[in-house]
């Protein structure tokens, strides 16, 4: 399982959504630890970055991964 590391704006930016959006971007996050780049639509692997991005209703979470450590970065949340 991959460890989750929440960068300090990506914390800011959790803390300033309301509940529900809070539950479930959370939601989102721990399922990546078990797979951090999901099938689907809904990540995206960013051009020239290394990162990934996934959606969450009309929010986005913006990562990278590391699989050699198995830590997943969370840099952003948002819209």
């Amino acid at each position: 399982m991959y460890k989750i590391f929440v960068s300090a704006t990506a914390d800011h930016q959790l803390r300033r959504l309301d509940f529900p959006q809070r539950q479930r971007i959370t939601v989102a996050i721990r399922k990546l630890t078990s797979n951090p780049r999901p099938p689907g639509k809904l990540v995206k692997k960013l051009v020239g970055q290394g990162g990934y991005r996934l959606r969450v209703g009309d929010l986005r979470i913006l990562y990278s991964v590391d699989d050699k450590e198995m830590i997943i970065l969370i840099h952003e949340v948002g819209k």
